[in-house]
């Protein structure tokens, strides 16, 4: 009986054709992608925080180092650099740090107060 049922549900052989079949498959995509709409925005904000995470964590890392060459060079020594020449240490993390933040605005990690 439920055999029956779906088959006269079903349109004739003639009616079955391009535009019957693209709104069917239309209908079942819009059916998917409406069950799976909230978890897949739950699942993409927990990968972009844990990648906010790791980011930080080399971007703190980043900035020890900085910090560390800083004291190491003296404040008369980063003071007095001749002809506004940086030094090239101190250069190469400061490029490292920006290609991390470039990283995180890339991936569309929201913003942490404590990040800039």
């Amino acid at each position: 009986a439920a055999a029956a049922g779906a088959a006269h549900n079903a349109p004739a052989a003639s009616a079955v054709g391009p535009q019957w079949l693209a709104d069917k498959c239309k209908a079942g995509a819009k059916a998917q992608v409406k069950n799976l709409g909230p978890t897949l925005f739950e699942e993409v904000s927990k990968e972009k925080a844990a990648i906010g995470d790791y980011l930080e964590a080399e971007i703190r890392k980043v900035d020890a180092r900085i910090e560390e060459h800083v004291v190491s060079l003296g404040a008369l020594a980063e003071a007095a650099s001749p002809d506004g020449v940086a030094d090239p240490v101190l250069e190469q993390l400061y490029w490292e740090r920006y290609a991390l933040l470039r990283e995180w605005n890339r991936m569309g990690v929201p913003p942490r107060a404590d990040i800039r």
